[in-house]
């Protein structure tokens, strides 16, 4: 006798005693077996460019009006983008 279902490993008993006119009941056991799952994906879009790795953003004429720059300082717009820190300089004496 052999027993299996989906997602279950399949179990074989041999030599089971069976009589005429008698009910016969075999426990069976199943454990668990492995999953598979098939994922297929028709189309693709490049998210990245893995060709270059450079990265830049504009910051537009009215967003520099709108920002005030008292000290003048190209940093100070720089930071305005994102991933972007003010470099540590240290002081000379």
């Amino acid at each position: 006798m052999t027993a299996s279902s989906n997602g279950f490993e399949s179990v074989a008993h041999e030599n089971i005693s069976v009589s005429v006119d008698q009910v016969s009941t075999v426990n069976i056991g199943l454990r668990v077996g492995s999953v598979n799952d098939t994922v297929t994906v028709s189309q693709s879009v490049d998210l990245l460019d893995t060709s270059n790795s450079t990265v830049g953003q504009l910051i537009s004429s009215a967003t520099i009006d709108r920002v005030p720059l008292l000290s003048r300082d190209v940093y100070d717009l720089v930071q305005l983008s994102a991933g972007v820190t003010r470099p540590t300089v240290p002081e000379l004496i």
